[in-house]
């Protein structure tokens, strides 16, 4: 036998048994080959270069079962001779069964004759087919690569450029050009002549010498030409080749040197390309050329730029020996970038830069030469950094290799090779010169390496090394542009897709269609030199090409950057076959290698034809758009352009809310209610029911919001304003049912306009709404209503559809009254249509879905017509709307033989008008009936298994709503019974149809059509689902309630056009794509406009600035620079739109512009310039969609009104021809609300439609939408007065203590007196020293803390506490802080309370200081201490600056208090009440610590609201102050406190004089020192500063909370605020505490709904425990103002990033302290799998909600395939993803899957099927592989329920499978899973099963946090929950 065996075992198991060798052998057969050694696994699963061991073996066919297999050795592929073996081990795994099997019955031979694979092997009960047949006996050929089996299966019918039985074989119809030469060479010198060469003219014969010598005695063939090429003074002097190496020779020993010489640097360059142009290397591929010279060379770049081009296309390999003259008058800089040409030209061609000295020039090029015959290179690599060299790569030798050379340039450099059995060892070192090194190693043993390059510097070290190995195999790689073409050019081009294809030559391969091959094409990084992979893939073969493997698509990204290209393959033995080659990335097409043109120019008549952008005479000068400069061949475009020649325009900022999907559109039905319109209001109210169930198969979501309008000649009226659809059809009915009541008859001057003004300016309107207008009459002429109504529609994007039921309305002219102009402005449809049918046209509403204009025409005679309709590639379905007196029906003719369906909407015979619906036929299983699809089950259930069924595959029980419906199933069903969707379980006696939206329960009453049989419905109440029975006689057939739970038959309905429909699906039926022919015959003329179905859609704007990405509505009417902007959608190619066409309504062409790409944009075509052609034009844009075919659509564009001084509106002010406008509109007029936000324009224009957190006029006010109620009280009212009383009854302390009782009533009854508001709760605590514990009786330090809202109680409590624990302390410090920390925490103490400290000691606790600090921080309390006595420091201190006092001072001023000193006790009480009375009301302007007070000026900016000053000074002596008004007039002052160490005055605020004062401290005078300065202001301007954390990813706008001081650590900060009533708050500013050093500064935003109605724009991070936070505003009369807070932040401080040193040093620097955010997630690299919850267990604005806050996973990566990818989805009763991980390629591409989120994403169908997210996530990684470590790979998987919910089967809840073993076997391989449970309806513990990190969110503002915090952890290796 001849046959090849595959022997693969697909086995039933029900348990296993043991399976003898004897047994085996006799299911095999005698003549089988088994041949020992080998692997049968191996075999099977077509094993790549890696072996493995299985113990298992899984079944590839779908059997699904396994066979423990210990080890089954191969069946080989061809017979070989010699003995029969059967050497299977003694046993292995297999099934038994309980019943005796099938005896074995050998598989009929009838195919096995056809093949060399015998089609199939019988194994117990079936056959299993090899790779080549299917079907139940193998019977079937597979017919790969597109190819098709003949009608009898005998055979396939191949495409072209495929062939074979199977169309297995893939053919190049042209074969390469190229030379594989590999047993014969040529050799090439080229030298430099030149006076300082001639030292080295004889090393280099010597070296010439040495190898014409050596291959004459070893290699005598090898070399069948010699080149020599001499250069000098700049060009080529000589260029010989020669037969004989004697010759050779003999021509180097007689060169002579120049007389003269101009320098050291020469044409090189050119001797190297003129070497290449010698016929010999082209001939002799991979021939060595060896370039000797002393200077490097003075090329130009086109020189350059032709050798490289030279180089890919012959492969010559290039080795530059270089040394210093022997004079010293030439020495080479390797600084220079020629030296780093040389070195690139160099790696190019897999040679070497070898710097050598003059004497060992000889020898170090025989060593290279020697090795020359039939070695390849295995691995190589060019390093700008050798210390960065791979560690340990990877190479293999094979059964070919009997010699390794590995040569390398570098300092210091030591190889190390670890074998195949892991022995590490040093190569034999066979020659070394300085930095050149050669190892050889002999007959290596096979097998797998590992290469270590060490380096022993510690510096920046270069280095090349190029590990080669003597073998018959030699790599070639070149590109192609299709798998059909052998290759077209060697290298690929910039920014273009090349097709990878290689040739390993002299490689035998057994089985090649079976064989394994890889490339892996990478570069080295120019600035780290780290390696990065550009493109990765598995290859096929194509065996009648010149270039055998093929390896796919890849694109370079940037211009002349080397690349790598490793080829791996295996040969017969199994063994890996690694290869090598390198190429480049040209920045234009490659020239032939005999080109006289460069960059694609075409030599004619002698002279170069050159492409465009290119000129010279040789085309080799690029030519650069837009200001680009041309350097080294190539364009460096300036900011905001890109492109090859930057020829592609950038948007500056790209606009994301610039596509608002196809959503959430509005559906407005106007209706002319008369006598005249009863009938189509009769047809309205019959349609309407399945309109509206037909609109929500187009999408759930595409209809947000229904009105109906009746309006005549006298009024109008808004009927309907609802959600609901089923409102409009009730609406409609009602309507119609009052028509027919009443005998109203109206035709001419009907109030329209202005009623068609007013309703589209309604709230409810939608951008992009659609009106339809049902009328018989005229409107009455309203100009100013048609010119608004103009407006809005351009703005609006409102499409207006108007069916007029006569030709001459009330005997006028059709065309006088305007309608048809304005349907067309706004892309609708006019049509004429009798009264009886005019409501028929209402059929066409649901084909408006994802539609557009495609075609429009006329034609003046009709009588045989075609006109020609291009179908793109997304098209379900088209409409066709002709008008004209048609002889016969349209004729739809497609481009290809496909088959659709037809359905008249109607036809109209009284008008000539009609409109037929083209649609794709229904898929397989699914019967057309017009526009509907129909499945008929097979088999019964009961109702609801029924159901379910139905809306899993988006359809629904069938709905009968009218006779004629009825009698299509009717025809269908015959002699069955079938259930249909009508119950009443939800509401018994109330019997409503199954829909797809739970908000739209059409009743019998709505449908207004019955059938049920007599006696039905019966009334049982266990009978609420209704079957429709076709049997027996007709008078017994009808609709008939049943028990819900029985089993019948069903029919399932669904539209023909399906929201998920993809394009590209094989497995489902398209309409034909390409020009379809429409052929009308009519008599007279005839016209046509055709609207289709398609993901293909386009969006327009114009603009007159390139760079702009926002746009206007309307051209400017006045400008000659206008642009169109067009936005592709479902179009991603560069051809997506080619042209745009503007024509008038006679069809004739006005102008046409070119449309061009643009980068960065969402608008991502833009046109060339124009003016406007016409006030109203159309516009035909046509492009190329992603399957190749032509597309166009047609939308309407105006140029809209004049501007004069009258025009501008919000504001604006005309000036030389234009609005100025201010900052919140735009458009011509200002009419145009700018929306910010992610808003957009109202039908008001002027005023903007908010999201649901953001308000204001123009969105600019974000809203509160969480922690509303988590705030501190605001305003300073019902605070706390705290005492914190020294209870040491020692000196001055004992006067106070007898006296306090009285003090105290005292200080509070007259505070109280003036605000009894202010305080209204009192605690207190009095203190002592730590002595006071070891007293007799001992007394506590610290008493307990008193607290009461009555005065005089709480005054008694602190006497009593004093007189009950009399103490006298020993020494004078106190325990202070402990004291102030009792008090402070107690829960009676409010934030913004006030705290008193009367003592006469200084501090024994100072540790306590940070506490004491930190509470007051929570609290916002301010402390203040009243020290008895001021003739010294408190206590015993002999300084301020003692720890024990100065800790007291500054507690004092960082909580925003002050310190006083008193003369005596005698002072407490008035002192007391003046300090109480200054801080009544007031707010800080400025707080100072001071070094020096003397002859110190401060500015303070006043509101107009104040009515004091108050300067409150430290010091240690008093200074004087002084203060000046505006007017610069002293104002008089009065005294408030004044001691040796305070002075506290008081100055009027006189006459409300706002504005900047000047303080003037200690002016003159020196006797100061330092102090503590606090001025304040008592104003009637309160406000409040707080603080929110809760920033997430909005910065903090929308949280409600606030907390009264900022956090450390790694908190995000922003600032909050409240102010009085009518004043501004305008930023905020964050200094140190001296206040000369700003740190941070940002804006204040208005919000609304918040308890702090301002917010900083910016957060920030705590730089200092302390520091003054100044907010800035505008008062009441509009005068600036200043406010400042001491603050302390609470918790850990980060140190800053320390800075390099500044060149010099500012006063004044921004936020310098803002710790980095800890992860950059641009530079991570990351598979990301994002599954949205789109059930119906949520809401659909949280569905939105989640998209928003989840999308910022993917705008904070890097997309790309070597970057970070990602892919999303959702999921519900089954998973929705479209394409795999290599789908999202682009940021612009992810902008688009997100918009089909929104706009397409919410099904709202129950379920939560996790098993099918991770079945997606298991299926695809087959086909998209999740990348290995470190790539790290995430799951985001958002969850409303369990899966054991949502799978409701005949009233019961099945559940989903458990996803824990899927999710565990994932995790396995690396996939992280982050589940975030939604709502209290999440299964959190299920949820905690399958993940490693899961959260709950209950609010928007959690999930962002989510995500931000996701995000924030993305940089690591491992999951940070």
């Amino acid at each position: 036998m001849e046959d090849k065996y595959i022997c693969r075992l697909c086995i039933f198991v029900n348990r296993k048994a043991v399976m003898s060798k004897q047994e085996l052998c006799a299911v095999f057969g005698t003549e089988a080959m088994i041949q020992e050694n080998e692997s049968l696994y191996s075999r099977l699963s077509n094993t790549s270069k890696y072996k493995a061991k299985k113990k298992e073996m899984i079944d590839s066919t779908g059997c699904g079962y396994t066979i423990g297999v210990d080890e089954i050795q191969r069946i080989p592929k061809k017979r070989k001779k010699g003995k029969f073996l059967c050497n299977f081990l003694e046993h292995f795994v297999i099934p038994s069964y309980s019943q005796t099997p099938e005896p074995y019955v050998p598989c009929s031979s009838e195919h096995i004759s056809r093949a060399s694979v015998p089609n199939r092997l019988k194994f117990f009960l079936g056959c299993y087919c090899g790779e080549f047949f299917s079907g139940v006996n193998c019977e079937i050929p597979l017919c790969l690569n597109g190819g098709t089996t003949t009608g009898n299966n005998e055979g396939c019918i191949c495409d072209i450029g495929f062939s074979g039985d199977h169309c297995q074989h893939i053919s190049c119809l042209q074969l390469s050009d190229d030379q594989f030469e590999e047993a014969q060479s040529a050799i090439g010198f080229v030298i430099r002549a030149s006076t300082s060469m001639k030292a080295q003219l004889n090393e280099i014969s010597e070296a010439a010498e040495k190898i014409v010598n050596f291959y004459e005695q070893h290699y005598p063939i090898f070399f069948q030409k010699f080149v020599l090429t001499v250069v000098s003074n700049n060009g080529v002097t000589i260029s010989h080749d020669y037969d004989i190496g004697e010759d050779f020779v003999a021509s180097i020993r007689s060169l002579t040197t120049p007389p003269t010489e101009t320098e050291c640097d020469d044409a090189l360059l050119s001797g190297i390309s003129k070497t290449l142009d010698n016929n010999a290397f082209k001939k002799y591929p991979n021939s060595p050329i060896f370039v000797f010279s002393d200077g490097t060379s003075n090329d130009d770049f086109t020189t350059a730029a032709y050798l490289l081009e030279q180089i890919v296309n012959i492969h010559p390999k290039i080795f530059f020996m270089i040394t210093d003259s022997a004079s010293g008058s030439c020495n080479v800089d390797v600084s220079t970038n020629t030296f780093d040409q040389l070195r690139s030209i160099s790696r190019m061609s897999q040679g070497l830069l070898i710097q050598t000295t003059l004497l060992q020039l000889s020898d170090a090029t025989f060593s290279v030469a020697q090795d020359l015959w039939q070695f390849d290179t295995i691995l190589t690599n060019d390093l700008e950094d050798c210390r960065k060299a791979p560690i340990f790569q990877p190479f293999f030798v094979d059964q070919s290799i009997d010699f390794l050379t590995l040569r390398a340039t570098g300092s210091n450099l030591s190889p190390i090779l670890t074998l195949p059995n892991n022995t590490k060892l040093s190569p034999q070192l066979f020659y070394s010169n300085g930095d050149f090194y050669v190892w050889r190693t002999e007959k290596p043993p096979v097998g797998a390496y590992f290469l270590n390059i060490n380096t022993n510097t510690s510096h920046n070290s270069i280095c090349q090394y190029r590990l080669m190995g003597r073998s018959t195999y030699r790599l070639y790689t070149s590109v192609t542009d299709n798998i059909g073409t052998d290759d077209t050019y060697h290298a690929p081009v910039y920014n273009t897709t090349s097709h990878l294809v290689a040739r390993m030559d002299s490689l035998y391969l057994d089985d090649p269609l079976d064989a394994t091959f890889e490339a892996v094409v990478w570069y080295n990084d120019p600035q780290t030199s780290q390696r990065q992979v550009l493109y990765a893939s598995s290859g096929i073969w194509r065996d009648q090409c010149q270039y055998e493997m093929y390896f796919g698509m890849y694109a370079c990204l940037q211009p002349y950057l080397p690349l790598y290209i490793n080829i791996y393959t295996s040969d017969g033995y199994d063994q890996t076959i690694l290869r090598t080659a390198t190429s480049y990335c040209s920045s234009t097409i490659p020239n032939p290698v005999d080109s006289n043109c460069l960059n694609g120019g075409v030599y004619y008549n002698n002279t170069c034809q050159c492409r465009t952008h290119f000129t010279g005479d040789k085309c080799q000068r690029i030519v650069c758009e837009n200001g680009g400069n041309a350097l080294f061949g190539s364009c460096q475009c300036p900011s905001g352009f890109s492109g090859q020649f930057c020829e592609i325009t950038k948007c500056y900022d790209y606009n994301g809310y610039g596509f608002w999907g196809f959503n959430h559109r509005s559906l407005t039905v106007m209706i002319h209610d008369s006598l005249t319109t009863r009938s189509t209001l009769r047809t309205l109210n019959d349609v309407a029911p399945r309109v509206i169930n037909d609109i929500l198969y187009q999408h759930p979501n595409w209809i947000s919001n229904y009105q109906l309008v009746e309006f005549n000649n006298t009024d109008h009226m808004l009927l309907v304003d609802s959600p609901s659809g089923q409102d409009l059809v009730t609406g409609i009915s009602t309507l119609y049912n009052q028509n027919r009541n009443h005998t109203g008859y109206s035709c001419l001057g009907l109030n329209f306009y202005s009623t068609l003004l007013e309703t589209i300016s309604h709230d409810n309107i939608q951008w992009n709404g659609i009106v339809y207008v049902f009328l018989y009459g005229q409107p009455a002429q309203d100009l100013d209503s048609y010119e608004k109504i103009l407006q809005r529609i351009e703005i609006n994007k409102i499409q207006i559809n108007i069916v007029q039921s006569s030709l001459n309305p009330c005997g006028q002219d059709i065309a006088i009254d305007g309608l048809l102009s304005l349907t067309q402005f706004s892309g609708g449809s006019f049509i004429t249509a009798k009264t009886p049918n005019a409501g028929n046209v209402f059929n066409q509403i649901p084909t408006h879905y994802m539609s557009s204009l495609v075609y429009e025409n006329m034609a003046e005679d009709c009588t045989d017509t075609t006109f020609y309709v291009p179908i793109d590639v997304g098209t379900q379905s088209f409409t066709a709307l002709t008008q004209g007196l048609m002889t016969v029906d349209p004729q739809y003719i497609p481009p290809t033989d496909s088959l659709f369906t037809v359905t008249n909407v109607f036809n109209d015979l009284g008008t000539n008008a009609r409109i037929d619906h083209i649609v794709r036929v229904c898929d397989d299983g699914w019967t057309v009936d017009g526009s509907h699809c129909f499945k008929f089950s097979f088999e019964e259930k009961s109702w609801y298994a029924a159901l379910a069924d139905c809306h899993n595959e988006q359809a629904v029980l069938t709905g009968i709503f009218n006779k004629a419906e009825q009698d299509g199933l009717n025809d269908k069903t015959d002699e069955a019974q079938f259930w249909i969707g009508l119950s009443d379980f939800l509401t018994p006696g109330q019997w409503e149809w199954d829909t797809l939206d739970a908000n739209l329960n059409l009743t019998l009453q709505d449908t207004q059509y019955t059938n049920w049989m007599t006696g039905q419905p019966s009334g049982d109440a266990k009978k609420n689902c209704v079957l429709d029975s076709n049997k027996g006689l007709a008078s017994s057939r009808g609709w008939m309630a049943e028990d819900c739970t029985k089993s019948y038959y069903y029919v399932c309905q669904k539209h023909a056009y399906s929201a998920d429909y993809t394009a590209s699906d094989p497995e489902i039926n398209h309409l034909a794509r390409g020009i379809w022919k429409i052929r009308v015959q009519a008599k007279g003329s005839c016209s046509i406009s055709v609207r289709s179905q398609s993901t293909v859609q386009v969006s327009t704007k114009f603009t007159t600035n390139i760079h702009d990405d926002v746009g206007k509505e309307e051209p400017n009417r006045f400008a000659d620079t206008n642009r169109l902007m067009v936005y592709t959608y479902g179009v991603n190619n560069p051809s997506g739109a080619e042209y745009a066409h503007f024509y008038y309504d006679n069809f004739t062409m006005l102008e046409a512009q070119t449309l061009n790409r643009r980068d960065n944009c969402m608008y991502n075509f833009i046109s060339t310039p124009f003016s406007c052609p016409n006030f109203y034009f159309q516009m035909l844009i046509t492009g190329i969609d992603d399957a190749g075919f032509l597309y166009q659509r047609i939308t309407p564009a105006a140029c809209v009104g004049d501007v004069n001084e009258n025009s501008c509106t919000n504001g604006g002010v005309y000036y030389k021809g234009k609005c100025i406008c201010t900052p919140n509109f735009y458009g011509d007029f200002c009419e145009y609300a700018y929306c910010q936000n992610g808003g957009y324009l109202s039908a008001t224009l002027s005023e903007c439609t908010c999201p649901a957190n953001f308000g204001g006029t123009f969105c600019q006010m974000p809203i509160c939408d969480r922690n509303q109620l988590d705030v501190p009280a605001i305003g300073d009212v019902h605070r706390t007065f705290v005492v914190v009383l020294d209870g040491s009854n020692n000196g001055d302390m004992k006067s106070v203590n007898d006296n306090f009782e009285k003090t105290l009533i005292g200080v509070l009854s007259s505070v109280l007196a003036q605000d009894p508001s202010w305080f209204t709760t009192f605690v207190g605590v009095v203190f002592r020293d730590a002595e006071s514990t070891k007293a007799t009786p001992p007394i506590p330090s610290t008493s307990k803390v008193y607290s009461s809202t009555n005065i005089t109680e709480f005054a008694s409590m602190l006497t009593t506490e004093i007189k009950n624990n009399p103490y006298t302390a020993q020494q004078q410090k106190r325990d202070v802080f402990t004291g102030i920390v009792r008090s402070i925490i107690n829960t009676n103490v409010v934030p913004g309370s006030k705290v008193f400290v009367i003592t006469a000691g200084n501090a024994e606790d100072t540790v306590d200081r940070q506490t004491v600090i930190s509470a007051l921080a929570l609290s916002h309390s301010s402390l203040h201490f009243l020290f008895i006595g001021d003739t010294k420091p408190p206590g015993d201190a002999v300084s301020y600056d003692d720890p024990t006092v100065n800790t007291m001072f500054e507690a004092a001023h960082i909580t925003g208090g002050a310190s006083y000193q008193l003369s005596s006790p005698d002072d407490l009480q008035n002192t007391w009440l003046s300090v109480l009375a200054s801080l009544h009301q007031s707010y800080y302007v400025v707080t100072h610590q001071l070094s020096n007070c003397s002859n110190y000026q401060d500015f303070v900016q006043l509101d107009a609201n104040g009515t004091d000053i108050i300067i409150d000074i430290f010091a240690q002596s008093a200074p004087e102050i002084a203060v000046y008004n505006t007017d610069n007039k002293q104002i008089d002052s009065f005294s408030i406190v004044n001691s040796k160490t305070n002075t506290v005055k008081a100055f009027k605020q006189t006459g409300e004089q706002p504005g900047v004062w000047t303080i003037d401290i200690d002016y003159g005078m020196s006797n100061s020192g330092p102090c503590t300065l606090n001025i304040r202001s008592q104003s009637k301007l309160e406000i409040d500063l707080g603080f929110t954390q809760d920033v997430g990813t909005d910065s903090g706008y929308h949280d409600g909370g606030a907390v009264l001081y900022p956090r450390g650590g790694d908190f995000e900060n922003a600032i909050v605020a409240e102010i009085s009533s009518g004043a501004i708050l305008s930023y905020a500013q964050i200094y140190d505490l001296a206040e000369t050093r700003i740190a941070w500064a940002s804006p204040l935003i208005k919000r609304d709904g918040c308890a702090y109605p301002y917010v900083s724009a910016n957060t920030f991070q705590c730089y200092k425990n302390q520091f003054v936070v100044a907010l800035d505003g505008i008062d009441f009369e509009g005068h600036p103002f200043r406010r400042t807070f001491t603050i302390h932040c609470d918790g850990e401080i980060r140190p800053p990033v320390t800075a390099p040193p500044a060149q010099s040093t500012q006063e004044i620097t921004t936020a310098s302290w803002t710790t980095p955010k800890p992860c950059d997630a641009s530079t991570t690299k990351m598979d990301i799998i994002i599954a949205f919850d789109s059930s119906d267990i949520i809401s659909q604005e949280m569905y939105y909600s989640t998209i928003g806050a989840v999308k910022k996973i993917g705008n904070s990566i890097t997309i790309g395939q070597d970057k970070s990818r990602i892919i999303v989805g959702t999921y519900d009763a089954t998973s929705h993803f479209n394409g795999d991980l290599n789908t999202i390629d682009s940021f612009d591409r992810y902008q688009e899957e997100i918009a089909d989120l929104f706009s397409l994403g919410y099904t709202g169908i129950n379920g939560n099927n996790v098993q099918s997210v991770l079945d997606f996530i298991i299926a695809e990684n087959s086909t998209a592989p999740l990348r290995q470590a470190p790539v790290r790979k995430l799951l985001i998987l958002l969850s409303s329920q369990g899966w054991d919910e949502g799978n409701v089967v005949e009233g019961k809840e099945q559940g989903f499978p458990d996803p824990t073993n899927s999710a565990q076997s994932l995790q396995k391989i690396g996939l992280e899973t982050f589940a975030i449970g939604l709502g209290n309806t999440a299964n959190m513990s299920q949820l905690s099963a399958i993940a490693k990190c899961t959260t709950k969110v209950m609010s928007e503002s959690a999930l962002y946090n989510v995500v931000f915090q996701i995000i924030s952890n993305m940089c690591g290796t491992n999951p940070v929950c």
